[in-house]
């Protein structure tokens, strides 16, 4: 029988009031790839909004921050980012789970990913707050 290793690692980050914040390696020797989970309830503040076009800025702004704030670092440029938010449930007054999953790839052995995630998670989180400060709140529990 074989049985496989799990070789990867996953931590979470206390430091952030509204969001769940959580990083990984697939390999923990190698370091090749780092994975950032964001996760946070969102809510419309206002009744008049797009919810499409909402949720199409929310997303826009969440890549363009990971694109700013991995340039010259030991990142190389590439990377993953998978925004999850629906649609169809998303209105005033309801609070919308939202997830980000953002993967990092890097050609040089990162030495503390921890560092790294966490200035990465505190700018994007930072964006996103300005941004939509007038517009969502956002939550760590749906309550």
């Amino acid at each position: 029988m074989l049985i496989m290793e799990k070789i990867g690692k996953k931590f979470n980050l206390k430091n952030f009031n509204n969001y769940k914040v959580s990083y990984g390696t697939v390999d923990s020797t190698l370091n090749q790839s780092i994975y950032l989970n964001l996760s946070t309830w969102v809510q419309p503040i206002t009744s008049d909004f797009d919810a499409k076009k909402l949720i199409s800025s929310l997303t826009k702004t969440i890549k363009q921050s990971v694109y700013e704030n991995i340039q010259n670092t030991h990142f190389n440029g590439n990377y993953i980012i998978d925004v999850d938010i629906r649609e169809s449930g998303f209105r005033f007054g309801k609070s919308s789970f939202m997830s980000c999953n953002i993967t990092l790839f890097t050609n040089v052995p990162v030495v503390d990913i921890e560092d790294s995630v966490s200035t990465i998670s505190d700018k994007i989180i930072k964006r996103i707050n300005d941004k939509f400060l007038n517009t969502l709140s956002f939550k760590k529990t749906k309550k």
